[in-house]
This record gives C-alpha cells, sequence and structure tokens, in this order.
C-alpha cells in the first residue's frame, strides 16, 4: 500500500510497463522481419452485376449500353477479344469509368434483328488484370429476340484435333450465299469464334438457312484469303429451335467441320538457282504431274548432254551442265497447263568459286541385314567399276564383289548378300569409278555392321472393312508420328498384313480414304467443292519390343 503512495516508485512502475511493451514489440520485429501481409494476391475475375439496358432487352434503341462490374475494371484489345455478331461496319467506343464500361454504337441497326457483343478476356479488373473469360450481352432492336440455333465443332481434317490458332466461324444468309465468291466480297451475317475444344454455337439467329464456313481469320478483316485454313459444310444448314434443359427426348443436330489448308495451288516457279559450279537446281510450288519435261533453250555444248533428276517429293529438278557454264535458258512443263520458261545465272562472288563436290557421300556404319547397301555419289557417273575389295572382319576373309549403278546414276548398290550381324569393310580403288565430268573417283574405305534378325520386332495386321471398294492408304506412324511404312491395300472385306523388321518403339495405323488415288492425303477446297480426305485412326498404340511379334485386328 505504501508502495502505491510513493510518487518515484509509481512513476518507476509506469516506465517499466512502456519499456516492457517497446521491447516486446522489438522482439517481434526481430522474430519477423518484412513489409506487413496485404492478403493473398487477388486472382478472381471481375463479375458482371448488371447491365443498363438489362441483358436480353428488346425495342433496343438507345445507341449505347452500359455493363456495371463488381469492382473497377479496364478494358483491353478489343479489336480481338470482343466480337459483334451480326457484324457492324464501324468500331464502337468504349470508355471505362470506375466499374462502369460504356459501349457507344455508331452503326444504324438493323430493325428487328438481335446483336450478341461476346466479350472474350477484353474485361479485366483494374489492379491484378485477372480477365473475365466470357461474357455475353445481347439485344433485339425488335419485339423478340432471336432464337434459332446452329451449333457444331470446327476440328483439323488430318488429326482430329482442335486447331491451335483462333477459328472464326461465319454464317451466310441463303439469299446472299448463292454465290461461292461471298467470302471474299462481304461480310457475314453472323460471326463467332471456336471454344478451345472447337465447339462454336449461334444462339439468336432468324429462321432460315446459312451457309457456313470456319475460318482461321488471320488478317481480322473477316473474308477467305487463300492462305487461311479453311472448313465449310457441303449445303445450307437450316437454324432449328435448340433443345431446351432437361428435354431428354430433344434432338438437335450439330455440325462436324474439317479444317484443312486449301490445297488449290497456282504451279508456278518459286527458286532457280546454281547449287555449284555444273548444278542448277528448279523449285516448283507443287510437285511436278505426270509426263513433266525440261528443254535447254538455245546453244548447247555438243560434248555433253545434260543431265536431269526429279527428286522423290516431286517439287525440285536438278540439272547437271558443263562445268563452265554460268548461264542457261530452258523450259519446263508438266502434263497440266504448268509451263515456264527460265534463264538462270550464276552467282558472282565466293558462291560462284566453290570447291567441287566430293565424290561420295560418306555411308551409313550400321546397315539393316535384310537391306541393299548403296554408296550415294554427288554427281551422276558415267562409268562403273566392278571391283570392290570387300573384308569381313568376323574372320578376315577377303572377297571382291560388284557394284551396280541404278537408273539415276546417283547411286550404286554392292551386289553381295551380307550376314546378319556380319561386319565388314569396303575398299573401292581409286579410279574405279568416273563421273559426268570425267572426274575419276578418290580412293574409299570404309566399315560397316549389319544389324540382326532379332533386333527387329514384327506386327500382323488384319484390317476388317465394310467398304473394301474404296481407295484405301494405309500409313504406320512412330511415336513422333513420322510415317515409318506407308501401302496401299487391295479392295477385299479383310486384309492381311505382315510388316517384319520394325525397330522396338512405339507405334500407331491411320488409314486415308485416297479418293483421287494420289498416294498421299489430300486437303480439301472450298473453290473446287471438295472435303478433305477422311482420315480414321487406329484406337490404340502398339508398343513393340525387340525380338517380338505382336498380331492385332482393326475393325472400322
Amino acid at each position: 500500500m505504501s508502495m502505491s503512495n510513493n510518487p518515484k516508485t509509481k512513476g518507476k512502475t509506469r516506465f517499466g510497463g512502456a519499456a516492457a511493451a517497446v521491447l516486446a514489440l522489438l522482439a517481434a520485429g526481430c522474430a519477423q522481419q518484412g513489409y506487413p501481409s496485404g492478403g493473398p494476391k487477388d486472382t478472381q475475375p471481375p463479375v458482371v452485376a448488371e447491365c443498363e439496358p438489362p441483358n436480353g432487352s428488346t425495342r433496343f434503341g438507345g445507341g449505347e449500353f452500359v455493363i456495371r462490374c463488381d469492382e473497377n475494371i479496364q478494358i483491353k484489345e478489343t479489336e480481338t477479344n470482343v466480337l459483334v455478331s451480326p457484324p457492324l461496319k464501324h468500331k464502337p467506343h468504349y470508355t471505362v469509368r470506375g466499374r462502369e464500361l460504356r459501349v457507344k454504337l455508331k452503326d444504324t441497326l438493323r430493325p428487328n434483328a438481335t446483336y450478341t457483343f461476346l466479350f472474350s478476356g477484353a474485361i479485366v479488373d483494374f489492379h491484378e488484370g485477372n480477365p473475365l473469360p466470357s461474357f455475353e450481352y445481347t439485344f433485339a432492336t425488335g419485339e423478340a429476340l432471336d432464337s434459332m440455333a446452329i451449333c457444331g465443332s470446327v476440328t483439323d481434317a488430318f488429326t482430329h484435333e482442335a486447331r491451335k490458332k483462333p477459328v472464326s466461324v461465319m454464317l451466310y444468309a441463303a439469299d446472299s450465299a448463292a454465290d461461292d465468291s461471298v467470302v471474299v466480297r462481304a461480310i457475314p451475317d453472323y460471326i463467332t469464334m471456336c471454344a478451345k475444344d472447337g465447339s462454336f454455337c449461334f444462339a439468336h439467329l432468324r429462321p432460315g438457312r446459312y451457309k457456313v464456313v470456319a475460318m482461321e481469320d488471320e488478317d481480322r478483316n473477316k473474308r477467305l484469303n487463300g492462305s487461311e485454313a479453311v472448313a465449310f459444310a457441303d449445303t445450307l444448314v437450316g437454324a432449328a429451335a435448340p433443345p431446351r434443359p432437361g428435354d431428354s427426348a430433344a434432338r438437335f443436330d450439330t455440325l462436324r467441320l474439317a479444317m484443312s489448308k486449301d490445297s488449290t495451288v497456282r504451279q508456278r516457279v518459286t527458286k532457280s538457282d546454281f547449287v555449284r559450279p555444273g548444278l542448277a537446281q528448279i523449285v516448283t510450288a507443287a510437285p511436278l504431274g505426270a509426263g513433266w519435261s525440261l528443254r535447254l533453250l538455245g546453244a548447247r555444248d555438243s560434248a555433253f548432254a545434260p543431265i536431269t533428276h526429279l527428286c522423290p517429293k516431286g517439287d525440285t529438278v536438278r540439272v547437271w551442265l558443263p562445268l563452265g557454264a554460268d548461264s542457261v535458258a530452258l523450259r519446263i512443263a508438266d502434263s497440266s497447263t504448268f509451263a515456264d520458261t527460265l534463264k538462270i545465272c550464276r552467282r558472282t562472288g565466293a558462291k560462284a568459286h566453290a570447291a567441287a563436290a566430293p565424290f561420295f557421300k560418306t555411308p551409313a556404319k550400321s546397315h539393316p541385314y535384310w537391306d541393299t547397301l548403296w554408296i550415294a555419289f554427288e554427281n551422276p557417273i558415267a562409268r562403273c567399276g566392278d571391283s570392290v575389295g570387300v573384308l569381313s572382319l568376323a574372320d578376315s576373309s577377303r572377297s571382291r564383289a560388284a557394284l551396280v549403278a541404278d537408273s539415276s546414276r546417283l547411286r550404286a548398290h554392292i551386289d553381295m548378300a551380307l550376314r546378319p550381324g556380319g561386319k565388314y569393310q569396303f575398299v573401292l580403288p581409286g579410279g574405279l569409278l568416273r563421273d559426268i565430268y570425267d572426274r575419276p573417283s578418290d580412293s574409299l574405305a570404309f566399315e560397316t555392321a549389319c544389324t540382326k534378325a532379332e533386333d527387329y520386332g514384327a506386327i500382323k495386321l488384319t484390317l476388317l472393312d465394310s467398304c473394301p471398294a474404296a481407295r484405301r492408304l494405309l500409313e504406320m506412324t512412330d511415336e513422333k508420328g513420322g510415317v515409318v511404312r506407308q501401302q496401299r491395300l487391295p479392295a477385299d472385306t479383310a486384309v492381311h498384313l505382315e510388316l517384319p523388321h520394325l525397330a522396338a518403339g512405339k507405334y500407331t495405323f491411320r488409314l486415308i480414304i485416297d479418293s483421287d488415288s494420289s498416294g498421299d492425303w489430300t486437303p480439301g477446297s472450298y473453290w473446287l467443292h471438295r472435303q478433305p480426305e477422311r482420315v480414321i485412326y487406329f484406337g490404340k498404340t502398339l508398343d513393340l519390343h525387340a525380338n517380338w511379334d505382336m498380331e492385332e485386328k482393326w475393325q472400322f
């Protein structure tokens, strides 16, 4: 009691309490340093609270509408993130103030029409930029909203997957769709975008029939150009009433559109040049058709006959000329309407003085035991010797083999049977070969190890087809999608295939309905009214091991 009445003691007690509080704060600061937490980062997109006029209004005629959100917002990239259907001639004016987005229209709207504004990521919150993924604002200038629908999906014609690039789907009313050129001369009557899974839906259409065209509208002009991938319905599509939620008896047909790059390519020469002294090369936009020809024009060296070779893909021609030739005039044509006259000149400078090409291309060090052993040349050969030295590294035995050139004279095979698992050294003496320039070959020695039968697996595949009359092309692909084998199937209900000599790995199959018998998949053409050739995929991947045999059946 006396202590509480002592002023010194009382003051000392108050100081002690304040110091304790300060020390406690300092201790807390030492225990946990840093800035005060502001809470978790905002990852939620803004939410639309109300619209004015309300979403789904009729008799719209005010020329503008307002979207109000639950937080402050921004608007971004309206050119790409806002889609208006039916399209407007003039871009609306967008103004943001706090939580409000005001959209002012500059067009005179159509009477008795339903308009939809699709905001796909255009509305974002002010601080973090979280986008509102998708929001539709719809209004009608007439007494009621149009309620017919056309829905469907767009997938890649070859892979059956959704396209990676954005896809626009366009509708053209029947009265304007009679002419195919409507896709390049006019904007569509309605437009929408595919979702990431390729699906689309027009939900507010007038009753009627429409041309349906989907495109990767890369230049965003709402018109098709020659380089854009396209998909289209073969006939006009009627808009229908969508099924009501929960009505399991309702039937609503959905479109399935297959997209590809239009394969209608104007044949032309895309590149022509000298690759090196004596060798010119011509590249065309598409493979040359059957019966292609190349004819030299003007004076020529009578002592040297030019040699031409069409590369396997069919779009590159190589022409061997005298080494001193610095220009050549020629005419190239095929059995179609394509023909072109060219003059190819050698460039001056370092490339003009490039060293002559080596005689041989280096053979592989490993060779499939069951295949022919080829030696390739940089230039066609004029004379082929018949004596190649062969050393078996397994037993040191020696022998000789003939070297036999093929019709292109750009390669020759060693005419001998190779043992599975055998290792060989081949010796070609200098001067054994001469090329078209009468240049003798250098000596060449190389070693090759042959594979063994147990290094490979095999697949036996039985195909059961209900439409055997169709022209069909089977492709076997590896894990990376590369074509390992390709085979045309005979017209039969059941086809039994044996696929030997396969390296261990994962494989699957696809079947191309090769309608034009081109030996390859043909994309579609909007202008020729041709859909892409159908591709059917085997339902599973086969995991093949070395020295294994697998048997599979494919019913399609």
